[in-house]
């Protein structure tokens, strides 16, 4: 059995000044509502212009035949959010050499709780949710003859809102950052990517700007302090 692909996060090259300390980055604190989605069978009604299929828990499977399932046997790309932007932020915040070494949990971290307590970045993700605009175009179970000629078939969005929070040894908050976006993607036979996998590319982009923004704020916080010492 192959092994999935599982969704890969490009935190781009962004470098920052060291600071010489090291980081906890916690497991997502996940508030994310229940699963809600509306019965598909109004795609059956004539002059019904669209349905809408909300996933509050977005986590995505795609079979090697495309098709897209939330469990799946042998699939080809997953994504899991929380696991997947646990890693995603350790990995970029590890990668700019801002801070080091960065931890994934309070257990990897054990030798540095006594002599060097590390900062923590505390990561909140209250929606991640995939809202899918089916087109009928009032053509009810007639509506694929309008896409073989080319009409969208979807369009897919993208609610986000998570917030990082990072905070010193003492607990204090030092800088905060949030994700709150919609981006929408039209979804068609003529695209070589499902919108989920689009959506999933712009989650990547908007996580990486959001953490520079972080590592900016904090480094020109670290800068007033150690002008304000001399």
């Amino acid at each position: 059995m192959t092994p999935p692909v599982v969704w890969r996060h490009d935190p781009g090259h962004r470098q920052f000044p060291s600071s010489g300390r090291a980081l906890l980055v916690l497991p997502v604190e996940d508030l994310r509502r229940a699963e809600n989605r509306e019965p598909s069978w109004l795609n059956l009604v004539p002059l019904v212009m669209w349905t809408t299929e909300t996933d509050r828990l977005f986590e995505w499977n795609l079979m090697r035949n495309g098709t897209r399932l939330r469990s799946a046997p042998d699939p080809t790309l997953r994504f899991d959010a929380a696991a997947d932007i646990h890693r995603a932020v350790a990995r970029q915040l590890g990668g700019t050499r801002l801070f080091g070494p960065v931890f994934l949990s309070r257990e990897e971290s054990g030798p540095w709780k006594d002599a060097n307590a590390p900062w923590t970045l505390r990561t909140v993700l209250e929606t991640l949710t995939l809202r899918q605009r089916h087109l009928r175009y009032g053509l009810g179970p007639l509506a694929p003859a309008a896409f073989l000629l080319g009409a969208p078939r979807r369009r897919v969005t993208l609610e986000i809102d998570c917030r990082f929070v990072l905070t010193d040894p003492e607990g204090r908050t030092r800088a905060e950052e949030t994700i709150e976006a919609s981006p929408a993607f039209t979804d068609g036979w003529y695209y070589s990517l499902d919108a989920e996998q689009r959506a999933l590319d712009d989650l990547s982009v908007l996580l990486a700007e959001t953490l520079d923004r972080m590592q900016e704020r904090f480094t020109k916080a670290r800068t007033g302090e150690q002008e304000d010492a001399l």
